[in-house]
């Protein structure tokens, strides 16, 4: 698959770098940031730095958390800050086993920073690189799995409501592969809502915020968005999830508006010709350029998909970590957490327990 062109720290989940120890871009990494020891950096983007960090208690207490700041100097930008802040808030709301959990906004002499949830596991973006340069296909539990738990995710925070009841009309704008994390321990986590808006938010004219590979038709257009434009989103990680390929290998803006004037989105069976036509009619509808065409929820693509692929089931949480640990060590990287120190499952001792290896792709 083509590189992703990313804005947002899109390793969040991946082991962290020691190299990048003293790399950071104001100079050394911190010791300290607030309350919390650095351990190590894990991330880097267009606007924030995430660090592996620990919070130590006493009778030898530890938690470890990731810390997301903003690049120095950004801070002092008010827009920037206001988006950080706000991403912080909304995300701190949003409680839900397919989201990365934020724990508070706090700030020190350096400024504002977000502790969240440390995610262990690798990035929907790197899981398909690597199956791409492996040859090799999803099973469908395991896309069945995915699809659903982002699905529940996103549903829950287009659902959100304000303390009087009223609903938010949160709307994602930046649901990527880069986005999405595979934990070893077999979790889907959802992260990043710092391109999120809501029904409150006022959007600058003119801006476009999100990647223009994975944004929706009207995004593109700078139409007034709605949940709908998450759905095609969504529509995209599937297609990919199922085929292992770029929806839109271009990624420019104007590249991709010709895109979606001058053609329809190809068939899937190009890539993975035993796909079911219940399968493809699910896509194309999660594809549709009109939104009054698509899903009108998050909740009914995952109902449409899972109607589509019965009987399956999806995968067990030990399929998707075996695959975490797999494609860590074709990466050359250590399959031990992080976060606990405790030894991922290995392929062999996962398989033996009937957990089948990812399908090659047809020759």
């Amino acid at each position: 698959m083509d590189d992703e062109v990313d804005t947002a720290v899109d390793v969040f989940g991946a082991a962290p770098d020691r190299d990048l120890l003293t790399t950071d871009r104001a100079g050394a990494t911190p010791a300290q940031i607030g309350r919390y020891h650095v351990l190590a950096p894990i991330g880097r983007g267009g606007m924030a730095d995430v660090y592996l960090c620990e919070l130590r208690g006493p009778h030898g207490f530890r938690r470890q958390v990731a810390i997301k700041r903003l690049h120095p100097g950004l801070a002092d930008d008010p827009d920037v800050a206001s988006r950080f802040v706000r991403e912080a808030t909304l995300a701190a709301r949003l409680v839900h086993p397919a989201i990365c959990q934020v724990y508070e906004l706090d700030e020190d002499d350096a400024g504002c920073f977000i502790v969240m949830e440390y995610l262990d596991g690798i990035t929907l973006a790197t899981a398909l690189k690597e199956l791409a340069r492996a040859r090799w296909l999803f099973p469908m539990p395991i896309v069945l799995r995915l699809m659903r738990a982002l699905c529940a995710g996103l549903h829950a925070a287009h659902e959100l409501r304000d303390g009087d009841g009223a609903p938010l009309g949160v709307v994602h704008r930046d649901v990527t592969p880069s986005n999405i994390v595979l934990t070893s321990a077999g979790q889907v986590k959802l992260l990043d809502f710092g391109v999120a808006k809501t029904v409150q938010m006022r959007t600058q004219i003119g801006v476009v915020r999100g990647k223009p590979g994975y944004m929706s038709p009207e995004q593109l257009a700078r139409r007034p968005l709605d949940r709908r434009s998450d759905v095609f989103s969504l529509g995209i990680i599937l297609y990919e999830a199922l085929t292992i390929s770029r929806l839109f290998p271009r990624t420019s803006l104007p590249d991709m508006i010709r895109t979606f004037a001058e053609a329809p989105p190809p068939d899937p069976r190009a890539h993975r010709p035993d796909l079911s036509d219940a399968v493809v009619a699910v896509v194309q509808r999660a594809l549709a350029r009109d939104r009054d065409q698509r899903y009108p929820s998050a909740a009914a693509l995952a109902t449409a998909l899972t109607d589509a692929l019965a009987p399956a089931t999806p995968a067990p949480s030990g399929w998707l970590a075996w695959l975490v640990a797999t494609l860590r060590e074709r990466q050359g990287e250590a399959t031990s957490s992080w976060t606990s120190g405790a030894a991922v499952p290995g392929p062999r001792a996962i398989a033996e327990a009937s957990t089948p290896p990812p399908v090659a792709t047809p020759s």
